[in-house]
């Protein structure tokens, strides 16, 4: 079973690190907060989910100019509303998972915007790459679900696009799970 993750993120105080990042190949630091939703991309037979929103914190680095590599980390809590049926009663069990994570994505990406470097311009920037997912802790749930359940890490691939107003950066991303979670 694998998870598809999409995130939007604000970068809340985003600016730029070195006064070197007004020349081609600058360096950018992005703190980021933002909103997940998890779904599973194939539920095992017994059990059912719906996605609940979530939320993540951390940020990236952007290094480059109109080609760059931007590595990050973040701190994420995501959950699942699971429904399953007991197989002696034939009840019906329904309860939130929520998981808490680090989540180390990196992009490699293109700046479409004519000057990149521009703090004073408008900027919009494709990107994609590997992402790992650390699992730290599952919340108590009465579906007996727990860490343990949990693969430790698992990978995905991440994609999405940038936009770029002068201080604020908002980025909308999709992963797509290459290794199971359970």
């Amino acid at each position: 079973m694998h998870r598809a993750l999409c995130t939007l993120a604000l970068v809340l105080l985003g600016w730029t690190a070195l006064a070197g990042a007004a020349s081609a190949g600058g360096v950018v630091i992005n703190p980021q907060a933002g909103v997940t939703a998890t779904h599973l991309t194939s539920d095992p037979n017994e059990i059912t989910d719906e996605a609940r929103a979530g939320y993540t914190f951390g940020g990236n680095v952007r290094l480059g100019g109109m080609l760059y590599v931007s590595p990050g980390a973040y701190y994420q809590r995501t959950s699942l509303r699971l429904t399953v049926r007991d197989a002696l009663t034939s009840a019906t069990i329904k309860d939130v998972v929520g998981v808490k994570a680090i989540y180390v994505p990196l992009q490699f990406g293109i700046n479409l915007s004519p000057n990149p470097s521009a703090m004073t311009s408008v900027g919009i920037r494709l990107h994609a790459g590997p992402a790992l997912t650390i699992v730290t802790s599952v919340d108590d749930n009465t579906l007996g679900i727990t860490k343990d359940d949990y693969k430790h890490t698992h990978a995905g691939f991440e994609g999405g696009v940038g936009l770029d107003l002068s201080l604020i950066t908002i980025d909308a991303s999709y992963e797509k799970g290459i290794t199971d979670v359970w």
